[in-house]
C-alpha cells in the first residue's frame, strides 16, 4: 500500500535545511577559512595563546571538576590562593562554556573539547545573528551577510587569542531575537525564554549582560515610540509578561549580578582596568589596526597609540569602510524618505548609541586627545559607578557589530535596487569586508603534562603547592593534574581583604624564604623550583627531580605541615 504524501513534514525538512543546516554549514566553512590552519590541528593544539588562553583552559577544567567530581558550585575554588581559596564571582569564569565542556570531555580530549567551545561560539553566533537579521526584514542572502559581519568581525578574531569569555558572544543576538519576539507578541512563555537567554549571556560574560540590558531598554523605548504610547508597558497585554520577564531575570541573572555587586561593595576589588587607558581612537572604528593580517599598511595609524593589550587586541574594533558606507546610505535614506522605516531606524539608533559609548571617557583622534572628559561614557561611568569594575568601554563595539549586521541585512538589498547595481556588488561587498577583518595569524598552543604533576598526584596528602618554576597561567594549567591546591593563581579580580590576608604568605615566599612558617602555619607541603634556585640552602628536602625541575617536601616529623585547609569566608 502506497504511503500518503505528508507536505507538512516535507515543509519542515526544507525549512530546517534552509534556515538551519545550510547557514550553519556556511559559517563553519567560513570559520575554517578565516582561522586556517586551526581546523587541521583541532586535536593537537589549543585554539588560544599561552596567557589568558591558559587561564580559560583552567576555567573549563575547574567547572567540570567542581560540578561532576566535587559536587559544589564553581564560583568559589579552594584549588587556588591556598589556604584561603578565592571567589570566582568577579573572575572571567564563562561558566556556560564549562557546561558545554562537561559532556564534551566525556567523548573528547581536553584539547578537542576546548576547541569545540571556540568553534561553537563562532558558528552559533553567526547563525543566531542570521536569524535575527531575517526576522527584522533582511532577505535570505543579506541576512547571511549580516550574520557573517557579526561573528566574523575584527573584534571577534582579535579576542580569539585567549579571551574565551568574549569569544562567546553567540547569545547576544539570541537575546535580541527573543526579546523582540516578546515585544511583538507578549506572553509569559516568551518572557521566560527571553529571561533564559539573558541568563546564558551572563554565564558567558558580565559585560555582555550589561550591554544586553541596555539593548533591551532601547528596544522597549523604540517600541513605545512606534506604538506612540509611552505607557505601553503598563497596558494589560504587556504588564504580566514583563513582570514575568523581570521576575525570571532577578531569579536567574540577578543572583549572579547581585552577588558580584554585593561582593564589590562589601570588599572592593583589585585588578580593574582604567577606562582612560582603553579609550579608543575614533579612526580605529574605520581602519584595520595592529591585529590585521596586513597591519604594516596601517602602522601610520596604530603606531601612534599606546601599546596596551595583547598585540593590540583591545584596539581592534574596525567595522569596515563599506559597512560604514551602508550606515551612511541608511541615514540618508531615512532622512529623505517620507515614510521612515522604524525597524531600520531602531537599529541605526542602537548602532549610534554603542558606537559613541565604546569610544570611552575621552575623545581621541589620530593619537591626540581632543576632549579629556565630558564624553557620553564619562557621564555614564559617573551615573553607574559599578562600571569602574570593568574599565573596558571599547568592548561595547560588539553591539555596534551586531547592529551593523542587522543594518546591512535590511539596507543592502534596498541600496542595490535603488541604485540599480548588479548583484555582483554584493559579492564585492563581502570580499572587501572579509579582507578588512582578515586577522593576523591566530595563536595555537601545544601543551604537555609535566611529570612533576604526576608525582604530586601520587602523594597521599593535599598540602599546598608553591610553584616557582611554572608561575601564573602555566602553573594553573599543570595544577589540573594534581589535587593539591596552589599558592596564588591568576584570576581577573581579587578582593582587597583577600590581598591583605595573603601579604604574609607572599612575603614569606618572595622576601623571607621562610618555608617552615609556610608549612606550619598555612599548610604548604611542596615547592616546585628550577634547579638553579638551589632551594636546599633554605633547608628544603628534595624528593623528586625531572631535568631542571626539582620538587621539595616541606615539614618534618617533628614539625609537620598544618593539615587543616583554611577557607577565607569573606572572599567566598
Amino acid at each position: 500500500m502506497q504511503k500518503s504524501f505528508d507536505s507538512t513534514k516535507v515543509g519542515w525538512v526544507q525549512r530546517s535545511l534552509h534556515y538551519g543546516i545550510l547557514p550553519l554549514l556556511l559559517y563553519f566553512v567560513a570559520f575554517c577559512l578565516f582561522t586556517w590552519p586551526w581546523i587541521t590541528n583541532f586535536s593537537t593544539h589549543f585554539f588560544c595563546d599561552g596567557g589568558d588562553g591558559l587561564q580559560n583552559i583552567w576555567n573549563l577544567w575547574w567547572i567540570d571538576e567542581a560540578v561532576t567530581r566535587l559536587g559544589i558550585h564553581p564560583w568559589f575554588t579552594p584549588r587556588l590562593h591556598h589556604p584561603f581559596g578565592i571567589s570566582l564571582l568577579a573572575h572571567t569564569l564563562n561558566a556556560f562554556n564549562g557546561f558545554i565542556y562537561i559532556p564534551a570531555i566525556g567523548v573528547m580530549t581536553d584539547v578537542e573539547a576546548h576547541n569545540l567551545v571556540v568553534t561553537f561560539s563562532f558558528v552559533w553566533g553567526g547563525w543566531m545573528a542570521f536569524l535575527l537579521c531575517r526576522r527584522v526584514g533582511g532577505t535570505y542572502w543579506s541576512s547571511l551577510i549580516g550574520g557573517g559581519i557579526f561573528t566574523f568581525s575584527s573584534y571577534h578574531f582579535a579576542h580569539a587569542v585567549g579571551h574565551l569569555q568574549l569569544v562567546s558572544l553567540e547569545w547576544i543576538p539570541a537575546f535580541a531575537l527573543a526579546f523582540l519576539a516578546l515585544l511583538d507578541k507578549p506572553s509569559w512563555r516568551r518572557a521566560l525564554v527571553a529571561a533564559g537567554v539573558l541568563f546564558l549571556v551572563i554565564l558567558c560574560d558580565y559585560y555582555y549582560f550589561f550591554y544586553c540590558v541596555l539593548l533591551g531598554g532601547m528596544l522597549v523605548l523604540c517600541k513605545m515610540r512606534q506604538e506612540r504610547s509611552w505607557f505601553l508597558v503598563l497596558s494589560p497585554a504587556y504588564r504580566m509578561p514583563l513582570i514575568v520577564f523581570t521576575g525570571a531575570v532577578i531569579a536567574t541573572s540577578g543572583i549572579l549580578a547581585g552577588s558580584l555587586l554585593l561582593l564589590s561593595k562589601r570588599d572592593p576589588l583589585h585588578g580593574s582596568h582604567s577606562s582612560t587607558e582603553f579609550t579608543l581612537d575614533v579612526l580605529a572604528l574605520f581602519f584595520p589596526t595592529k591585529f590585521w593580517r596586513f597591519s604594516e599598511y596601517t602602522q601610520w595609524l596604530w603606531g601612534r597609540w599606546p601599546q596596551t593589550g595583547v598585540e593590540g587586541v583591545e584596539f581592534t574594533v574596525n567595522l569596515g569602510l563599506l559597512g560604514w558606507g551602508v550606515v551612511a546610505w541608511s541615514l540618508w535614506h531615512q532622512w529623505r524618505s517620507k515614510a521612515r522605516d522604524q525597524v531600520l531606524g531602531t537599529w541605526l539608533l542602537v548602532f549610534g548609541f554603542f558606537t559613541v559609548f565604546c569610544l570611552g571617557p575621552q575623545l581621541k583622534v589620530w593619537g591626540q586627545v581632543l576632549l579629556p572628559k565630558y564624553t557620553p561614557y564619562w557621564a555614564l561611568e559617573r551615573a553607574l559607578p559599578f562600571l569602574k569594575m570593568s574599565g573596558m568601554p571599547n568592548r561595547m563595539v560588539v553591539m555596534s557589530g551586531l547592529a551593523l549586521g542587522v543594518i546591512v541585512a535590511i539596507a543592502l538589498p534596498r541600496l542595490l535596487k535603488q541604485w540599480r547595481l548588479s548583484p555582483w556588488f554584493a559579492v564585492i561587498f563581502v570580499a572587501v569586508t572579509a579582507l578588512e577583518v582578515f586577522s593576523a595569524p591566530l595563536p595555537q598552543l601545544q601543551m604537555r603534562r609535566e611529570p612533576y604533576a604526576d608525582f604530586l598526584a601520587s602523594q597521599p596528602d593535599q598540602l599546598g603547592v608553591i610553584n616557582l618554576y611554572h608561575v601564573s597561567q602555566v602553573g594553573m594549567y599543570q595544577q589540573r593534574y594534581f589535587p593539591q591546591p596552589l599558592w596564588g593563581g591568576y584570576v581577573s579580580r581579587i578582593t582587597r581583604s583577600q590581598a591583605d590576608a595573603e601579604v604574609d604568605i607572599n612575603e614569606s615566599v618572595v622576601v623571607r624564604n621562610d618555608y617552615q612558617r609556610l608549612c606550619e602555619v598555612y599548610g604548604f607541603g611542596y615547592v616546585i623550583a628550577p634547579r638553579d634556585m638551589r632551594m636546599e640552602r633554605f633547608g628544603l628536602n628534595r624528593v623528586y627531580e625531572d631535568g631542571d625541575i626539582y620538587v621539595y617536601k616541606l615539614g618534618t616529623p617533628e614539625k609537620p605541615c598544618a593539615a587543616v585547609i583554611k577557607t577565607y569566608q569573606k572572599g567566598a
